[in-house]
């Protein structure tokens, strides 16, 4: 049983809601501290970026414009001093002059007045009233001016009366470098608090690190890592390893997880080990009964067919009506319960798992003939018809497993004939056409009148069901044999049921590739010339020729030697493989003499034998140069024993329980390959 650590157990753990309490705290600490340290840096910028902003550079600003307005009232002296005789251009510039000596007035009234510049109110004032005397020298030159006085005696006035301006320009010009250098001196001061700041904040940050990588830290030692552990378990336990187990005993919520999944682990491994012992009981239950069945079916097959078979002979001896519909009632019998045991035979051999599938070119139309040939017999001795249809164009060959598409039809068919009583039974035949992937449709459709239920003694009908059910209303064993051979081919089975139709069964079974293969677009004409061969070709076949039969069995060395001698073949008989070597070979020299020894044309030899068995008995012929006609007769019909009959030296094979015609055709078909006076004809073939 694997184990999982799950980490060294603590003599007084935490809980782990405790821990995660207390992660939550040492994080919220952390993010608290960052956030007020943020808060801090930011107040401590703000305040130093009022400072340089808000005092220095407005009153740097306010000496600037104040020292410009200055020299522009110098400039206008200037003028005026320069402007000559011209009244006109002595008016004009005591205009512009009068106009920047008020806008000084009046910017340096703002700044006395404004908090900002609380500093320098007295300077202001100063300058204010030098600025004042200033306007009144103006007016008063523009008084002389109009007298028209001589301009030399103008210049001497301006001289006298418009002096000190040049006093507020020089000290104007001094306020603005000295506010100019307290700016620089406070973007200095703001530096140095940015970096003393900025080295606080690392520093704090770096401490928020280190307690948050120590939480992350003890989460993932004491937590995470505990619980990836659980999570690798329970995915390896999801995977089909039930052998997985946590290990630890830790008192925490995670120590007691794990100790719940061990407990749960423990009890889905104890039950699916029942569940495996069950199951592989019910397998060996369901093997040996279907073996049980399979050996039950081939016992009781064999005289089953020998009852049938005399009875059909019987049928050629009697005169007596009455004699004649019983023995026609016996030979019916047994074929119906042949075809239960071939039925329950195919599911046991499906269920064993001994049912092979051998798809092979065959051609469609034979099937459907060779079929429908023997189940309309069946039909017509019940006062039924068996009609095909074919639904458009199909094809010539088609690639599946001829003998279970054979069985899948018999056994639909069988079905629907007996279950109906009154009416006719219509196989339909299409080829449905998908892309890359053709299918052969059979839909078995119900024409006619199936039995209904009545209660005994009321007289009262109940329900009629569907040919492909019972009447409790269980599936047949036709319709569970079909569907899964059906299965088997890859195909699929579907029962309908409809007012105007009793019941149909569909029946779609895959058929390989088509390209290249004709296409058939009037099939019936083929298949009525196959049926007619086949009908009309169970004529009775003449056999001239010597046959060694090798049975241990008295009923079957009876019945297989009356049909081979009404056949016209000279049959010997013996009980064993040895005697049939001795019988087949020539007689050594030294050997005692009797009657004249004569080769036989074939050897039918049973495969189950006393004293040496027929596979033996072949091998040795072989090994002793014998290449006469050797055939198998074996109750093992199943694929791999014929594979097996055959590559031990048997030329052909035919099984129990023996089929009059299918053994009497075998035999007439080598016949004909048969060297010297061994012959075989059939009376009445085309």
């Amino acid at each position: 049983m694997k184990k999982v650590a799950l980490g060294p157990a603590v003599p007084s753990p935490l809980g782990l809601q405790r821990r995660a309490m207390l992660a939550s705290g040492l994080l919220a600490i952390a993010l608290v501290a960052a956030t007020a340290l943020a808060y801090f840096v930011q107040c401590q910028l703000t305040a130093a970026a009022r400072h340089t902003v808000a005092v220095d550079m407005p009153e740097a600003a306010m000496a600037n414009r104040i020292a410009l307005l200055a020299a522009r009232c110098l400039m206008r002296q200037s003028e005026f001093q320069r402007a000559g005789a011209s009244p006109e251009a002595r008016e004009e510039t005591v205009q512009s002059w009068l106009g920047d000596c008020r806008d000084l007035q009046r910017l340096l009234r703002e700044g006395s007045v404004d908090d900002a510049h609380a500093g320098h109110r007295d300077r202001f004032a100063r300058w204010l009233a030098v600025s004042q005397q200033h306007e009144r020298g103006i007016l008063s030159l523009a008084a002389e001016s109009g007298r028209s006085g001589a301009p030399e005696s103008l210049r001497s006035a301006v001289s006298d009366r418009c002096s000190g301006i040049d006093t507020v320009l020089s000290e104007a010009e001094q306020l603005a470098a000295e506010e100019a250098a307290s700016c620089k001196a406070g973007g200095r001061r703001l530096e140095e608090i940015v970096d003393s700041q900025l080295h606080m904040v690392t520093l704090r940050s770096v401490i928020a690190l280190l307690v948050l990588a120590t939480a992350t830290f003890w989460l993932s030692r004491s937590v995470f890592r505990r619980i990836a552990v659980l999570s690798a378990a329970v995915c390896r336990f999801t995977a089909g390893n039930h052998g997985t187990r946590i290990a630890g005993h830790s008192h925490d919520e995670l120590g007691v997880l794990a100790r719940q999944f061990n407990e749960m682990a423990s009890t889905i491994q104890m039950n699916q080990e029942q569940l495996e012992r069950a199951r592989d009981a019910a397998r060996a239950e369901n093997r040996a009964k279907s073996e049980f069945l399979a050996a039950l079916s081939e016992e009781i097959s064999e005289p089953m067919k020998m009852v049938g078979d005399y009875a059909e002979t019987m049928l050629g001896d009697l005169n007596d009506p009455d004699n004649r519909q019983a023995t026609v009632t016996i030979r019916q019998s047994a074929e119906y319960l042949l075809e239960v045991v071939q039925s329950v035979l195919d599911l046991s051999e499906i269920e064993l798992g001994q049912l092979r599938i051998a798809p092979e070119p065959c051609s469609l139309c034979q099937i459907v003939a060779e079929v429908c040939s023997v189940m309309r017999r069946r039909a017509e001795g019940k006062g039924l018809s068996l009609n095909v249809v074919y639904s458009g164009p199909v094809p010539e060959s088609v690639h599946t497993d001829p003998v279970r598409l054979r069985q899948i039809l018999v056994h639909m068919l069988g079905d629907a004939i007996r279950s109906l009583e009154i009416g006719s039974i219509r196989l339909a035949v299409r080829l449905v056409q998908h892309e890359h992937d053709p299918k052969l449709q059979f839909d078995v459709t119900d024409l006619g009148t199936v039995g209904s239920l009545e209660k005994p003694g009321s007289g009262v009908a109940g329900t009629a069901v569907p040919f492909f059910t019972k009447k409790d209303g269980t599936a047949g064993l036709g319709l569970t044999v079909g569907r899964r051979l059906t299965h088997l081919l890859g195909g699929t089975v579907e029962v309908g049921q409809n007012a105007g139709l009793r019941g149909t069964v569909t029946i779609t079974v895959p058929v390989g590739p088509l390209g290249g293969v004709r296409m058939m677009e009037q099939p019936v004409e083929s298949v009525v010339r196959r049926e007619q061969e086949i009908v009309s070709g169970a004529p009775k076949v003449k056999l001239n020729c010597r046959i060694l039969l090798a049975e241990d069995g008295p009923e079957n060395q009876r019945l297989i030697s009356f049909i081979l001698k009404r056949a016209g073949a000279e049959v010997t008989v013996v009980d064993n493989g040895q005697e049939a070597i001795r019988s087949a070979l020539p007689p050594q020299s030294g050997q005692a003499a009797g009657d004249p020894w004569e080769p036989y044309d074939v050897v039918l030899m049973d495969i189950d034998m006393p004293v040496m068995d027929g596979c033996e008995a072949t091998q040795r012929l072989r090994r002793a140069g014998y290449t006469g006609l050797v055939i198998a007769v074996t109750g093992h019909a199943r694929r791999y024993d014929r594979d097996k009959c055959l590559g031990v030296g048997f030329d052909d094979y035919v099984t129990k329980p023996i089929d009059r015609q299918t053994l009497l055709e075998l035999l007439a078909r080598h016949a004909v390959r048969l060297p010297g006076p061994a012959e075989a004809t059939v009376a009445g073939a085309h």
